[in-house]
């Protein structure tokens, strides 16, 4: 590649934040999921013209970062906007709801500036080409943002084709880290594209989006019913969430679940579902509605599969706390507890508070509910 005339901060901001831009309209509600395999483009462009800096010896550290990250703030604004509707129980703190999506957002884009900076430096110093580290960069980004403490795998890369079923049939073998390198590499060969001009360049990269793509149309044209099915009732109430949590309407919320649940079993179900913390109380814990919920499933005569939150109290020589979960639980259609399942990443803040096993002042402090 040749040498290009030295970016100016805006122009690499400006590349930067056309790529988040981009990329968000893969997502839902937008959902145009093949504006994804050329999001990457302008960001990349604007980091490889900053390789050719450092490779002459220019700083490039700051702006290479300051790309990355405003792709990344760009784009986890556009997901975390809800978080400005949440009501007074999910979040305790009201004033908290206007920072929080721009303050998380500013976190979690140092990921994308940390990437982005991974890619100058190795492009700079090595001849691997952009097409394999572009899409390694993002991918353990995404991995290492997941993991840990803060971990919060929101809006990975991959989710940008949830809507387009063929590209998404990737995910079946390469997972949605897979479908984020795909991405990721689709995009470099389209900068390469638009910086070389070169035709192979173009072929390339339309070979590798379509490839994968027809395979999962040929997927789902080719697909058939295999197996036995089973009749399911998605039990889903319509409660206020600043409502669902008051004592005095628990029996109603329960009443009203449990007549959409025997509404479904007439209807055929086999097993009833009902959502995430369905029940509106720590059921486990709870000496009135868990028998009562047992009952109802062998009243039903099928099995019942439920969401509800929980607690245990920890106990370390003289320091005592408790900590939660959100759990799935069975009850078989005799109503006895067979089997539970407990998500294993809670998100932090709404389901739990980082660090807080190792700063007790920390377990005080309640956002809310997530």
């Amino acid at each position: 590649m040749t040498s290009r005339p030295r970016l100016f901060p805006a122009q690499t901001l400006g590349a930067g934040l056309a790529t988040g831009l981009l990329l968000a309209l893969g997502y839902a509600p937008i959902g145009w999921s093949p504006v994804a395999f050329v999001a990457f483009a302008p960001l990349l462009l604007a980091l490889e013209s900053l390789a050719d800096e450092a490779r002459a010896g220019r700083p490039a550290k700051a702006r290479a970062f300051g790309a990355g990250w405003a792709a990344g703030l760009v784009l986890y604004v556009w997901l975390l906007w809800w978080i400005v509707v949440l009501d007074s129980p999910t979040l305790t703190i009201p004033w908290v709801r206007w920072l929080a999506p721009f303050l998380i957002a500013a976190f979690m884009a140092l990921y994308w500036g940390l990437a982005s900076l991974a890619y100058v430096f190795v492009r700079a110093r090595t001849r691997a080409p952009a097409y394999v580290i572009a899409p390694a960069a993002f991918t353990v980004m995404e991995l290492v943002r997941g993991r840990g403490e803060l971990g919060f795998p929101w809006g990975e890369i991959g989710y940008t084709q949830v809507a387009f079923l063929p590209s998404l049939q990737f995910a079946a073998v390469a997972g949605v880290s897979g479908v984020g390198f795909w991405v990721v590499a689709t995009g470099a060969l389209v900068a390469l594209a638009a910086r070389e001009r070169r035709g192979r360049w173009i072929f390339l990269a339309a070979l590798l989006a379509l490839g994968p793509t027809l395979w999962g149309a040929y997927r789902l044209a080719s697909a058939t019913d295999r197996g036995p099915s089973i009749r399911v009732a998605l039990v889903q109430p319509n409660v206020r969430n600043d409502e669902k949590w008051l004592p005095e309407n628990r029996e109603a919320i329960f009443e009203e679940l449990a007549e959409l649940s025997r509404e479904g079993v007439r209807q055929g179900a086999e097993i009833v579902l009902w959502p995430e913390t369905a029940a509106p109380c720590y059921l486990l814990k709870d000496g009135r509605w868990l028998p009562w919920v047992q009952a109802l499933a062998d009243s039903l005569d099928v099995p019942m599969f439920l969401g509800t939150t929980d607690y245990e109290i920890v106990q370390e020589g003289n320091e005592r706390w408790v900590t939660y979960s959100n759990a799935g639980v069975l009850f078989d259609r005799r109503g006895d507890l067979t089997g539970r399942m407990d998500k294993i990443r809670l998100v932090p803040f709404g389901e739990y508070v980082p660090f807080s096993r190792w700063i007790p002042l920390l377990r005080k402090v309640d956002f809310g509910e997530a």
